[in-house]
């Protein structure tokens, strides 16, 4: 599936990982055979000897692990840009305190996870930040469990687009928190190449011999020794597909995990039939799971997750906060630099420019903009027109006039959420999906600052709740209304 809206990305990441892992995570650890004689067949659902559909127990039912806490961590710093220190810190907390955790504990982890997080804790009680650029290490082959490509995937929406080695460089010092080996680093960077193939339109076999034949060519160039060519040598040749299920090893090996669930994604045509067969497996069938959920998610579609699984997930507030961090950007800046499909103007009723962001808006667009708006014939307070941008980055603009202050007896709150509500409207209307707001009526026209960042940001939510395709930010010229946003957003 072709996804052009990083905020439907992300969404598809998270829920597919995290209902993989949470359709696995009561049987974790539980042989093969044990799966064949009880399936998983649902969330928190089995069937059992005598064919009788049958729950774990409401505990149990839609509980995912670390694979989940992690890859939430990782998305989350993220939002804000690649900083190893950030999801260093976002880790050590989820250890430490159960941060983004199911349990308000964290739960699950794995034993090379805890012990990398102990140096990496080490690190950053010294401020020594820059050996978290460093702490890749080939030197123990047999540390290579698949914590860090379990939590890998939200990185495609920083990674993606660059040249391959680039990528490899990221996905070397993002998974090397945890699990320093080259060859988790190769099988990360083979997941991630996968997923970028099938996020931007490609089938799964087409996506698959890409990112083996990219990895192919990273390993050569990296000139690694001929150990690492066998390691990954199912992984890299042809046939995997058509290996028997008991040619396929579904432990805690990074090599088997990703073979398990590439194996499982080739082999069926659906979500449901792709996790559930990953699942069932059996043993390390959260992990596995989670694997093969995100890169299901991305092949048939956030839709196409069942969505009473969905709704079983513990702690969906967990997954909204995230989410709403891609969906809802800060900036503190200039507005006329937004290059999205529009900008919104806080304008005054002649629509023919002013002071403040109304004027740099039309500087910055030129005469065309102003000629355009004489055709427009003013607009009145709370509602919205639509123009084209001319020489600004972004597409069009939408102009709005707020209210001036009186002391709020004059309706002003309601005028100043009808600005945000008709311009977003206008916006969708026209198939507009990103847009980007300035601070309205915050200026020479009044509006305290704090209770207009407040309506601004619950009419914006409402919006996006029934629109989750469109992206927002929220553009702040002055360090105030700034500290506001970011206060309120809880960034």
């Amino acid at each position: 599936m072709k996804f052009t809206n990083i905020t439907e990305l992300i969404r598809a990441i998270l829920t597919g990982v995290a209902v993989g892992d949470a359709l696995g995570f009561p049987v974790q650890f539980e042989p093969r055979s044990a799966r064949e004689a009880r399936p998983v067949v649902g969330m928190g659902e089995f069937r059992s000897a005598d064919g009788r559909t049958r729950t774990w127990g409401e505990e149990l039912t839609g509980l995912w692990s670390d694979d989940t806490s992690l890859t939430l961590c990782l998305a989350e710093s993220l939002a804000e840009g690649f900083d190893l220190k950030d999801q260093a810190q976002r880790f050590i907390a989820w250890l430490d305190e159960g941060y983004m955790s199911a349990r308000d504990v964290a739960f699950d982890e794995g034993i090379q996870t805890t012990r990398s997080l102990a140096k990496v804790r080490s690190i950053l009680r010294s401020a020594d930040f820059a050996k978290l650029e460093n702490l890749a290490d080939d030197s123990d082959e047999h540390s290579n469990g698949n914590g860090s490509l379990m939590r890998i995937l939200p990185l495609l929406v920083h990674a993606g687009g660059k040249d391959p080695r680039e990528q490899f460089d990221l996905v070397r010092k993002a998974g090397a928190i945890t699990h320093p080996h080259i060859r988790s680093a190769l099988c990360c960077f083979l997941y991630l190449r996968m997923a970028e193939g099938i996020s931007g339109g490609s089938g799964p076999f087409e996506a698959y011999e890409q990112a083996r034949s990219d990895t192919s060519e990273l390993v050569k160039l990296l000139d690694r020794p001929a150990a690492e060519f066998q390691a990954l040598s199912r992984l890299l040749g042809p046939g995997l597909d058509k290996l028997a299920e008991e040619e396929i090893d579904s432990g805690g090996y990074v090599v088997a995990s990703l073979e398990a669930s590439v194996w499982c994604l080739l082999n069926t045509d659906s979500f449901a039939e792709a996790v559930l067969k990953a699942v069932n497996l059996g043993e390390d069938a959260d992990t596995t799971g989670a694997i093969t959920g995100g890169l299901a998610a991305l092949l048939y579609g956030f839709e196409a997750i069942p969505a009473e699984w969905i709704a079983r997930l513990k702690k969906p507030e967990l997954f909204a906060g995230v989410i709403s961090q891609y969906q809802i950007k800060l900036t503190r800046g200039n507005i006329v630099n937004f290059a999205g499909d529009a900008i919104v103007n806080a304008a005054n009723n002649s629509l023919l420019g002013g002071g403040g962001v109304d004027g740099a808006i039309h500087r910055a667009a030129g005469p065309e903009l102003l000629a355009e708006c004489r055709t427009l014939g003013g607009c009145p307070t709370g509602q919205a027109r639509l123009t084209n941008a001319y020489r600004l980055p972004a597409r069009h603009v939408i102009h709005t006039v707020g209210p001036v202050w009186e002391g709020g007896k004059h309706g002003e709150e309601e005028l100043l959420a009808s600005c945000y509500r008709e311009s977003l409207q206008l916006a969708w209307r026209q198939g507009l999906r990103s847009l980007a707001f300035p601070n309205i009526s915050t200026g020479v026209y009044g509006f305290p600052k704090d209770l207009a960042a407040q309506i601004a940001i619950r009419t914006v939510r409402d919006f996006l709740e029934q629109h989750p395709a469109m992206e927002l930010s929220f553009y702040c010229f002055d360090a105030a209304n700034h500290a506001i946003y970011k206060n309120l957003l809880g960034r």
